[in-house]
């Protein structure tokens, strides 16, 4: 089994630690200073040393990688989130190309049931943007297959104002975030009760990114984009089957949507019974979901993996690559959120972590934090983690009343 792990790039020997954070640093210090990177190293114009303002309502817009929700939120006396009125649908542009009269029309419609609630919004856009000093935010590039490709370069924040001002609707006050930067400030209110002075957001879910302070303000590394390590056969086939080939190097493998693709990558090249192999060939793709209950073996629904074709001896091939994917996935997010931590430059360090992959996937929580553990004691930082429910939506809400 060894033999096969290395054999597909997914051994952790290919991975080395220290390499991988000199990397990590080299890219962060070339994005900030403006140089060719993969890392943009967005400033997100915001701070966490304002005070919250408390029962003031506010829109809250949260377009993540699968759903978008649209609700108000306000802060009660006890410091407490208080949201009404959340409705969720599927994000715009995830079900074939749409233009970008379509796609701000579309978020225009969401956002109506609740326009008339609050003259801000707090809007938590979860993709690669430019955010501007007056808060708005340029879209660099999509992610998490989105398909709308005219809306690259647009001003998020002042096309939305120009739909609803030709609705007859007065233009709000928008501040847009990145939904890491968003678990960041989610996080702010537990880390002060605990006299942290660094924070870092982290969210392993359908994609991955970090955010962090640097000199006290907050950075969307854009971690997801990382390119500077080992890529294995695997990753190149799933990079090139991708909508975006050549980017987001990092994020494909070790974020929620490619996980069980790799594994299928993987098993393809697995020495399994005849008609295990057969069973594997006739898989079009494969949902980590159903890889991940079938490694659990807690009699959840494993889908197209329920196949009198695999063997029992097939079954424990399967579980074991998989547990390699995650492995390196826990590994290659340990490293991540260890290198935002050690250069937020002061202890202690509240990290926020975020993301349904991250949570929920088996195994991978405990390794990466064992990891972690690791690597900050041997840098000298003291830290902890936090899980703040509703984190994008806290974070939205916060950014909206910092106007």
């Amino acid at each position: 089994m060894t033999d096969l792990i290395e054999r597909l790039g997914l051994s952790m020997d290919q991975y080395d630690t220290a390499s991988l954070m000199r990397s990590f640093f080299s890219e962060m210090d070339k994005g900030l200073a403006g140089e060719e990177s993969s890392l943009a190293m967005l400033d997100a114009y915001l701070h966490v040393d304002k005070e919250l303002e408390k029962n003031r309502k506010v829109i809250v817009v949260d377009a993540g990688g699968t759903n978008l929700r649209v609700g108000t939120a306000l802060f009660d006396d006890a410091g407490s989130l208080q949201i009404a009125s959340f409705q969720k649908s599927g994000m715009v542009g995830l079900n074939g190309r749409i233009s970008k009269t379509e796609f701000f029309e579309t978020l225009a419609d969401r956002v109506m049931p609740v326009v008339d609630e609050s003259d801000s919004i707090g809007f938590c856009f979860s993709y690669p943007c430019e955010i501007q000093p007056d808060h708005d935010g340029k879209l660099l590039r999509w992610t998490k297959g989105v398909d709308a490709p005219e809306v690259v370069g647009c001003l998020i924040g002042e096309e939305l104002n120009r739909v609803f001002e030709a609705r007859g609707i007065a233009r709000k006050k928008i501040v847009l975030l990145n939904d890491t930067v968003a678990t960041l400030l989610a996080g702010v209110a537990e880390g002060a009760k605990r006299g942290a002075k660094g924070y870092v957001g982290f969210i392993l879910g359908t994609g991955t990114n970090t955010a962090y302070l640097e000199k006290g303000e907050v950075i969307n590394v854009e971690s997801g984009a990382f390119d500077k390590l080992p890529v294995a056969g695997i990753d190149r086939e799933l990079d090139a089957a991708t909508n975006n080939p050549g980017k987001q190097i990092l994020e494909k493998m070790l974020s929620g949507t490619y996980l069980g693709p790799l594994t299928l990558a993987a098993l393809r090249q697995a020495p399994l019974s005849e008609s295990g192999r057969q069973a594997i060939a006739d898989l079009e793709t494969l949902s980590m979901i159903y890889i991940d209950n079938f490694s659990a073996q807690k009699g959840r629904d494993v889908g197209p993996l329920d196949d009198q074709r695999l063997s029992e001896a097939d079954g424990e091939l399967i579980r074991e690559v998989f547990a390699a994917v995650v492995k390196r996935s826990a590994h290659l997010s340990a490293v991540n959120i260890a290198v935002a931590a050690i250069r937020n430059g002061v202890s202690p360090v509240c990290i926020n972590l975020d993301g349904s992959t991250y949570y929920k996937t088996s195994g991978l929580r405990e390794q990466a934090e064992a990891e972690m553990q690791k690597i900050l004691a041997d840098a000298g930082v003291d830290y902890f983690c936090v899980h703040i429910d509703d984190a994008p939506v806290a974070g939205a809400a916060i950014a909206a009343l910092s106007l």
